[in-house]
């Protein structure tokens, strides 16, 4: 332990001989050395506040033993911190007989600037045998932020003023950085939360659970994984979706969405949006209830891709989407596997020439003539397996000879024509004429004649109606 100024303030209501806790609330100032919040001992609290700045740890242990129990939240939140042992765990139970520690709120972890040595278990970790594999020790969300801190007041993150890094534990070859929802036979009834402002992360991310359950069935909001990436550099994979190499040789199962969000960032492996193995290891995949969504949104100056970096789809139940949305810039990752991509309305996006999209559906979305998706082609490759799709607004008008250019080919690459559906919003087809246009140098809609909005085909009915209703009066 160095010299540096300490402040060590512990608050414990103790209620009963046998360890029966009020909320308990732990605040370190420039402390070293290792920190213990529960151990075993049938322990119980209403809720449990951990706040530390300014330290460094050897160890943190906020839980850990069997026999706990948080009545309430477990709220962790380290500013300027970091913690020097090669794994981290937030939740770790040891009874290999029974549920041996109990979140019955929601879990959250924060930390703000600093920099953890190995890797970080989230949610919980149980050294049980298979007979644990189906226990749901959180009964909230496991919810987490990295690099940064929520701000309240304006709803916003605010990443820290200080360097955040998290090395990775390397466990058979496999270095781990973040597991979401903790290790062996981790799950919790309702959504895992990620968000990572900035910071560098050493190892691979996984959202999902390990051999256990993320939701449950009498919540239909609840089993989602959410990984949403504003920031940072991030030298493993990411898997949105899937749980790494699992000890009780077990799959997971999510009964939501795996859900990811990219707004900034540098990426050096590959990514995974659902159920999927790995690239590097025998993975123990999720099941997916719901669906596998990827969204790219922003400046995407602010996102980088090494060459040859995929963005994979994976596998969920109820298909595999992916958006951009209010995009606008390269794109340097690959998509595939995806049933459908989404250019959405405000998105105007260029394909590099190392970047290639591979999906059953490509959708394009337009208000009007000028407000509509754009996808440009600059030496790189376009594989669509059924159709293109175009979405047209409500309010959508055009007139005969109307050109709707959705994609713009600034190389000799030629589009293979494919079904060409023009609908809208509601999913039904346009009756008014038009015509698909391949060229090589754009693909679009050129109408040819002009197309009523919904309310004109309302009003036309109207008259209609009138007209057949005097006829009838008129006979009669």
């Amino acid at each position: 332990m160095n010299a540096k100024a300490k402040i060590y303030l512990s608050v414990f209501i103790i209620t009963s001989i046998t360890s029966s806790l009020s909320a308990i609330d732990f605040t370190r100032i420039n402390e070293d050395g290792p920190f213990t919040g529960l151990t075993t001992g049938n322990s119980s609290a209403e809720g449990m506040n951990i706040t530390a700045t300014d330290c460094t740890f050897t160890t943190f242990a906020p839980i850990s033993g069997s026999n706990i129990t948080v009545q309430g939240d477990l709220n962790v939140y380290l500013k300027d911190t970091s913690i020097e042992s090669n794994l981290t765990y937030i939740v770790n139970c040891w009874d290999n007989n029974a549920p041996s520690a109990a979140i019955n709120g929601n879990l959250s972890f924060t930390l703000n600037g600093g920099t953890l040595s190995g890797g970080l278990r989230i949610g919980t970790n149980s050294v049980g045998g298979a007979d644990l594999i189906n226990l749901i020790p959180i009964k909230g969300d496991i919810t987490a932020v990295i690099g940064g801190y929520y701000n309240s007041l304006n709803s916003q993150y605010v990443a820290s003023s200080t360097p955040t890094a998290i090395g990775a534990f390397n466990n058979s070859g496999v270095l781990q950085s973040i597991m979401m929802t903790g290790g062996r036979c981790g799950g919790a009834e309702g959504n895992a939360n990620l968000t990572i402002v900035s910071g560098t992360i050493a190892g691979i991310i996984v959202m999902g659970p390990n051999a256990a359950t993320l939701g449950s069935a009498s919540n239909p909001g609840s089993g989602n994984t959410n990984l949403n990436i504003m920031g940072g550099e991030f030298n493993g994979a990411i898997y949105a979706g899937s749980h790494c190499q699992s000890s009780t040789n077990a799959e997971g199962t999510i009964l939501g969405n795996a859900n990811l969000t990219l707004s900034g960032g540098t990426f050096h492996r590959n990514i995974y949006v659902g159920a999927v193995g790995s690239d590097f290891l025998n993975f123990h995949k999720n099941n997916i209830r719901g669906s596998a969504n990827g969204t790219i949104t922003g400046n995407l100056d602010n996102i980088h891709f090494d060459s040859g970096v995929i963005i994979y789809a994976g596998n969920a139940d109820q298909g595999k989407v992916f958006n951009f949305t209010d995009a606008s810039g390269t794109m340097g990752a690959s998509l595939s596997g995806f049933d459908v991509v989404k250019i959405n309305v405000d998105s105007s996006v260029v394909l590099a020439s190392s970047a290639a999209i591979t999906t059953g559906r490509l959708e394009f979305y337009a208000d009007s003539l000028t407000q509509h998706g754009l996808l440009t082609l600059a030496h790189s490759a376009l594989t669509v397996g059924e159709s293109f799709d175009i979405i047209l607004a409500d309010s959508f008008t055009a007139n005969d000879g109307d050109f709707l250019q959705l994609i713009n080919i600034t190389d000799a690459t030629a589009l293979t024509q494919k079904d060409v559906l023009l609908k809208h919003k509601n999913g039904s087809n346009y009756d008014g004429a038009w015509e698909a246009v391949f060229d090589s140098n754009s693909f679009g809609i050129r109408f040819l004649g002009p197309i009523p909005e919904p309310s004109t085909y309302a009003v036309s009915l109207g008259l209609l109606s009138i007209a057949l209703v005097s006829c009838r009066r008129k006979r009669q």
